[in-house]
C-alpha cells in the first residue's frame, strides 16, 4: 500500500512545477525539470520523508524514463537539422566523446566503469530543456536554431545508445575498443534504431494536422505525467544527505559544471567558430541535466560511482541548465540587436 500512497504524493509534487516555472519566468528562467527534481528531494527521505521508492513507484518511474528516451528521439526534426548543422554537430559530439572519456579517466583513476559513467555524463546536452527556450525566443526557425537543435539532438540521443553499448564490461581494453567504435557508429545507430525517431519520420509523411494531434497526445501523456514522475522520483532518490556529509563531493559540483563547458562547449565552439553565435552555441551545448540523472543513476546501480558523487553531478547539471542557457540567450539577442534584426 505504500506505493499506492506514494504515487499520488509524487503526482501532486510534480503538478505545481510547470506553474511555478511559468511564474518565475519574469525573474529567472527555471526549467520545470529542475523544480521537479528539487520537489522530489523535499518529499523524499532527505527532508520530509513522505515518499520512498518501492516496486510500484519504481515501475512507473522506469516507464517514465522509457518515455523520456522515446521523446528525445521524437523531438528531432530532420528537416531542419540536415546538412551543415548536422555535420557540425556530429563532429562536435565525436570530439566530446573523446574529451569526456579522457576527463572521466582522470577523475575515475583509470579507464574503468567509473570513467565511463563520468565521461558519458559529460557528453550530454539537455535538448528537451533548452528547446522551449529557443522556441520562445523566436530563434527556432533561424539557422542558429537549427544548429542548437542539431547539437542538442546529438548530445541527448548519442549517450542513450552509449549506455547500452558501453556499460557492458569492466575490462579496460574492451572498454577502449567499444568507446572508439561507438564514437564512429553512434550517429548512424541513433538514426537507425530509435523508436522515437522512427515514429517521427513516419509522422513527417502524414498530414500536418494528424502530426499535430499525435504530438499533442504524446506531450500530454509524456510531459504531463510520466516524465515529470520520473524526475520527481529521481529527486526522491537523490542522496543529498551523503552529499552534505562528504565535503569532497560538494567540491565536485563547480568542477563538473566547468567540465560540462570543457567537454561539450569547447568542441561546439571550435566546429562553429566561424559562426557569429559560436559562443552562444557552446553555452547551449553545455547545458546538461536529464541524461545526467539517467547515467548517474545507472552508475550508482552498477556500483561504479557513489550516491554522493551522483548527487554532485546532478546538482552540477541543475546549475548548468540554470546558468548556461540564460547567458547564451543574452549573447544571441545582443548579436541580433547589433544587426537590428527582430527575434
Amino acid at each position: 500500500m505504500e506505493g499506492l500512497t506514494g504515487v499520488p504524493a509524487i503526482v501532486l509534487a510534480a503538478a505545481p512545477a510547470p506553474i511555478a516555472a511559468d511564474r518565475l519566468t519574469p525573474v529567472i528562467r527555471v526549467p520545470s525539470v529542475v523544480l521537479e527534481i528539487l520537489l522530489g528531494v523535499v518529499i523524499g527521505p532527505a527532508l520530509l520523508g513522505w515518499v520512498r521508492v518501492d516496486e510500484v513507484v519504481d515501475a512507473i518511474s522506469q516507464f517514465g524514463l522509457a518515455v523520456l528516451l522515446f521523446m528525445a528521439g521524437y523531438e528531432i526534426d530532420f528537416r531542419q537539422i540536415r546538412g551543415a548543422p548536422l555535420k557540425s554537430a556530429i563532429l562536435g559530439w565525436f570530439a566530446s566523446v573523446v574529451l569526456g572519456i579522457l576527463l572521466g579517466t582522470l577523475l575515475g583513476g583509470g579507464l574503468t566503469v567509473t570513467a565511463q559513467v563520468i565521461g558519458l555524463a559529460l557528453t550530454t546536452t539537455a535538448l528537451g530543456t533548452i528547446l522551449p527556450m529557443i522556441r520562445d525566443s523566436g530563434a527556432l526557425p533561424t539557422p542558429f536554431g537549427a544548429r542548437v537543435l542539431a547539437i542538442g539532438a546529438l548530445g541527448e540521443f548519442g549517450p542513450i545508445v552509449a549506455i547500452a553499448l558501453v556499460f557492458s564490461e569492466d575490462a579496460p581494453l574492451h572498454t577502449l575498443l567499444v568507446v572508439l567504435a561507438f564514437a564512429v557508429i553512434a550517429p548512424g545507430a541513433a538514426f537507425l534504431f530509435a523508436a522515437g525517431i522512427v515514429v517521427r519520420l513516419g509522422m513527417e509523411a502524414r498530414d500536418e494536422r494528424e502530426e499535430r494531434i499525435v504530438a499533442a497526445k504524446l506531450d500530454a501523456v509524456g510531459f504531463g505525467f510520466l516524465i515529470p514522475f520520473f524526475f520527481v522520483v529521481s529527486g526522491v532518490k537523490l542522496d543529498v544527505k551523503s552529499l552534505v556529509a562528504h565535503p569532497a563531493s560538494l567540491l565536485l559540483i563547480p568542477l563538473v559544471l566547468v567540465l560540462f563547458l570543457v567537454s561539450r562547449g569547447v568542441p561546439a565552439y571550435l566546429v562553429n567558430r566561424r559562426d557569429e553565435h559560436a559562443v552562444a552555441l557552446a553555452l547551449f551545448a553545455s547545458a546538461a541535466l536529464p541524461l545526467v540523472v539517467v547515467i548517474t543513476s545507472t552508475g550508482v546501480e552498477l556500483g561504479a560511482i557513489t550516491p554522493s558523487t551522483a548527487a554532485a553531478m546532478v546538482m552540477a547539471g541543475v546549475l548548468s541548465v540554470l546558468v548556461y542557457p540564460l547567458i547564451a540567450l543574452r549573447l544571441y539577442r545582443a548579436k541580433v540587436a547589433e544587426r537590428s534584426e527582430p527575434l
